[in-house]
């Protein structure tokens, strides 16, 4: 789900960790990539956990946390500009993130719940886009559900 990002721009080491950081098992999932493969992989993992939803471009990762992702998993953060997050590695990688953290896609049956969930509790009370945006993102996120695109949220 696309939305006006709040992420930082500016991180300190601790919140870096706090943030970012893979686990072991985060870490474990790298093996078969591509260096450029293995960072959008992280970038796009990691990004998703913080946002809930995937970047689309390198360029809205704050360099503080690509240096700090590249530097886990011992690549240059240049090889971000090589990842196509909307291309055909970048989708396949979505799926595998999403089966990982055990977040399945929405279906007719979600979409038509959470349709009726807005139009009885927001829509009353005229909401703004992005207030709207936001009430999506925590109502797919509580269930486990990947949020859709601000496209189809329009």
């Amino acid at each position: 789900m696309r939305r006006d990002s709040i992420l930082k721009w500016q991180w300190q080491a601790d919140e870096l960790h706090a943030h970012w950081h893979l686990t072991a098992e985060e870490s474990s999932l790298l093996h078969k990539k591509t260096l450029h493969g293995r960072l959008g992989f992280v970038v796009s993992l990691k990004y998703f956990q913080n946002e809930s939803y995937f970047p689309e471009s390198y360029r809205e990762i704050p360099e503080a946390v690509l240096g700090y992702l590249a530097n886990q998993i011992g690549v240059s953060g240049d090889n971000l500009s090589q990842y196509e997050f909307n291309g055909r590695t970048g989708k396949r990688d979505r799926t595998e993130i999403l089966s990982f953290l055990g977040i399945r896609r929405a279906n007719k049956n979600d979409k038509s719940e959470f349709a009726k969930v807005l139009l009885a509790d927001m829509l009353p009370s005229d909401p703004t886009f992005i207030a709207l945006q936001d009430y999506a993102i925590h109502w797919f996120k509580n269930r486990r559900i990947e949020p859709p695109g601000s496209v189809r949220l329009e």
